[in-house]
């Protein structure tokens, strides 16, 4: 029988709503061998007047910090065995 997914997607943002996808998401991904991503959305700084270095500081400072929660949700034991990466982008 053909896996019914390939690659899944599963937003993040670190709040425990999101996070319960989790659990939703690895028994999908263990029984298809599908690959995971998981995904966290980065406001970008658009409020702002002055667009000097600090607004870019403040975009990269966010974006590491997603890309660490992220990284950590990957290197949980029971993603351990599945193909799992951290993607982060603004917008």
């Amino acid at each position: 029988m053909k896996a019914l997914y390939k690659h899944i997607l599963v937003p993040l943002d670190g709040s425990k709503l999101a996070e319960a996808a989790l659990k939703e998401a690895l028994p999908l991904a263990k029984s298809a061998g599908a690959r995971v991503t998981f995904l966290e959305a980065v406001w970008p700084i658009i409020d702002v007047m002055n667009t000097g270095t600090q607004v870019v500081t403040i975009e990269r400072i966010r974006k590491k910090e997603a890309r660490q929660y992220l990284e950590s949700a990957t290197r949980r034991p029971e993603w351990k065995e599945l193909k799992a990466e951290a993607v982060v982008k603004v917008g």
